[in-house]
This record gives C-alpha cells, sequence and structure tokens, in this order.
C-alpha cells in the first residue's frame, strides 16, 4: 500500500510543475513537444514543461540539423519494439498509446500527413524443407504510409531479405526522403529517381 501510496505522490508531484531534474539533453519543442533524456530513456514534455509522455525506452531517435532525438509530427513519433532478435518499428500518438502496431523494418519521421516506411512482406513458396514445412521468403519495400498506416503508393520494389538476427544489427536503411509535399527522392540501384506523391 505504501509503495502505490508514493507512486501517486510522485505523478501527482510531476503533473503539477515539479522541476525535472538531471537531464542528458532536451531538444528543441516540435508538433507542441520537446524531447527529453534520462540515460537510455526519452519522455516528452509540452510547453509548459508538463511530462506527457513518460520515460521509456522504444522511442527511436532520428538525425535532425541539431541533434538526434525522438520527435512528433502529425501527432506521431516512431516506436521499435525487438521480436526474436530484431526490432519492429511502429508509432505512439502524444498520449503514448500505439496507432500504428511495430510491424515495419524501418520507418521515418511523418511529413505532412505521411511517413516512408519498409514494408515486410510474407511469402510462402511451392517448396519444402527437409522436415517437410513450407519454405517462406522474406522482401521489404520503401512505402508511403498515411497517418493511420495504410499503404498510400509504393516507391521501390522489393528486396529480398533473411528474418536472421545477425543479419539486423542495424535496420535497413530507408532509400527515399520527401522533398516537399508532391515530391519523393528514392534511390534504388544505385540510381536517383525523383517519383510525385499520389494523392
Amino acid at each position: 500500500m505504501n509503495k502505490i501510496l508514493i507512486m501517486i505522490l510522485m505523478i501527482v508531484s510531476i503533473s503539477y510543475g515539479q522541476d525535472i531534474k538531471n537531464l542528458e539533453y532536451v531538444s528543441p519543442f516540435h508538433d507542441g513537444l520537446a524531447a527529453i533524456k534520462k540515460g537510455n530513456h526519452w519522455a516528452f514534455i509540452n510547453t509548459k514543461g508538463e511530462m506527457k509522455v513518460p520515460f521509456r525506452k522504444d522511442l527511436v531517435a532520428t538525425k535532425h540539423e541539431d541533434g538526434t532525438y525522438p520527435v512528433f509530427n502529425d501527432n506521431r513519433c516512431p516506436i521499435k519494439v525487438k521480436k526474436n532478435g530484431i526490432y519492429y518499428y511502429g508509432y505512439i500518438n502524444k498520449v503514448g498509446r500505439i496507432i500504428i502496431p511495430p510491424k515495419y523494418l524501418n520507418a521515418s519521421d511523418y511529413f505532412k500527413g505521411k511517413a516512408i516506411v519498409l514494408l515486410l512482406h510474407k511469402d510462402k513458396t511451392n517448396k519444402k524443407n527437409l522436415m517437410g514445412k513450407d519454405i517462406i521468403s522474406y522482401s521489404y519495400a520503401n512505402v508511403i504510409i498515411d497517418l493511420d498506416g495504410n499503404t498510400q503508393q509504393h516507391l521501390t520494389g522489393y528486396t529480398k531479405t533473411s528474418l536472421l538476427p545477425q543479419y539486423f544489427k542495424n535496420p535497413p536503411e530507408i532509400n527515399s526522403k520527401f522533398l516537399n509535399n508532391y515530391l519523393c527522392l528514392v534511390k534504388e540501384n544505385n540510381k536517383i529517381t525523383i517519383k510525385k506523391i499520389e494523392d
């Protein structure tokens, strides 16, 4: 009972404007929130210093001109969750609730209501292994998703991959980026293409 009371008092004191101390990094505000870092954990505060997303380990820090930190854009922030030795990426909203479950091999920050992710494709072949089980092949493509995680447009063809943790020490690279509201730069087969973003 005492532990529960102490936890409630801590939450109430943080909620009512207590100073947040011993931080290692504070980002600029994006979408009304700033990322703060303590150890390996990130959290988000609003412009009044109120904790909006508590400290957690799954927030994805991305490189920006002024540093590397997680960011909210369009009420979405990327997260990553490890399953069978491989990180999968999804998104949370500004209260920390998972909006798009972690199912992508990599994910960008949102830009004007869209994000670029690596969509994993599972293909069951007609072949069987020595144990008589179906042989499964995997591949991924750069795709644009909307705020609900619906695929809007394929930007690249599929690249074959093996879902073995030793090949995923770092996530596969996203080879596409938004240039503006209408155009994407796509790198594929050592060539650069500028593609129009479909409505």
